[in-house]
């Protein structure tokens, strides 16, 4: 499983411009919120955070 501390790495490694956290809450291991996600995250690359809510659609268009 990919935790906060991995996916921060992934985006880091990939170099992406936009990431949005989604499997948070999915299933009762995934007891972490996009908070420690975006703390380790942010300051340390440009990536732009996008955090949506349950049925929340955001179209390429919004980017």
């Amino acid at each position: 499983m990919m935790g906060a501390l991995e996916a921060s790495h992934a985006v880091k490694l990939l170099d992406v411009n936009h990431t949005i956290p989604f499997h948070y809450g999915t299933f009762p291991e995934h007891t972490q919120t996009p908070d420690e996600f975006i703390e380790l995250t942010r300051g340390k690359t440009d990536t732009k955070i996008h955090i949506l809510k349950a049925g929340e659609i955001m179209t390429c268009g919004e980017l």
